[in-house]
C-alpha cells in the first residue's frame, strides 16, 4: 500500500517538474552580452570630454538632433548629456565654430570650465565675434543656450 501511494506522489512531482521546464522554455530569454558600442547612440559620449575637440564634436551632435526636434532639452536627453553641462561648455564649441582663430590656446593642465571662462573673456572683447553668434543662434546655426558659469 505504501508502494503505490508513493509512486504516486512521484508521479505528480515529475508533472509538475515538466511543466516548470515548459514554462521556462516559453518565457523569453535574457540577452546576456557585452554592451554593442557600434549600435548605441550615447557610445561616443561614453566618457568625459577632456579637451575641446571633444567638446565640439557632442555639441555638433546635439545641434544636428535640435535641428531636427527643435528642443535642445530632448537632444541633450536622447544622448544622455545634462543641458547645464551644453550651457558651461557650450561657449567653447560656439567660438570653435563661429570664430577658430580667435580661440585662446588650450593648456593640457586647464580645466574646460577654465578655459571656458577663457573664452567668455576673449568674447566680451570682440563684439562682432559675439554679433555674429548671436546671429547664428537666431538662424539655428547655434543653440539657443545663454552661457551659465559656475562662480
Amino acid at each position: 500500500m505504501m508502494d503505490s501511494s508513493d509512486s504516486d506522489d512521484d508521479d505528480t512531482t515529475s508533472d509538475t517538474d515538466e511543466d516548470l521546464v515548459e514554462v521556462k522554455a516559453k518565457m523569453p530569454k535574457k540577452k546576456i552580452g557585452k554592451h554593442r558600442l557600434d549600435k548605441n547612440p550615447k557610445a561616443s559620449f561614453g566618457r568625459r570630454a577632456s579637451n575641446p575637440d571633444d567638446v565640439l564634436h557632442r555639441y555638433t551632435k546635439i545641434l544636428a538632433e535640435f535641428r531636427k526636434h527643435r528642443s535642445v532639452g530632448l537632444a541633450c536627453r536622447k544622448f544622455g548629456i545634462d543641458r547645464n553641462t551644453i550651457a558651461l561648455t557650450g561657449i567653447i564649441a560656439e567660438m570653435k565654430i563661429a570664430g577658430p582663430e580667435k580661440m585662446p590656446p588650450f593648456d593640457d593642465g586647464d580645466t574646460l570650465a577654465g578655459y571656458s571662462k577663457k573664452c567668455k573673456a576673449v568674447l566680451q572683447e570682440d563684439e562682432e565675434l559675439m554679433k555674429k553668434i548671436d546671429s547664428m543662434k537666431k538662424t539655428a546655426d547655434l543653440l539657443p543656450i545663454a552661457h551659465k558659469f559656475n562662480k
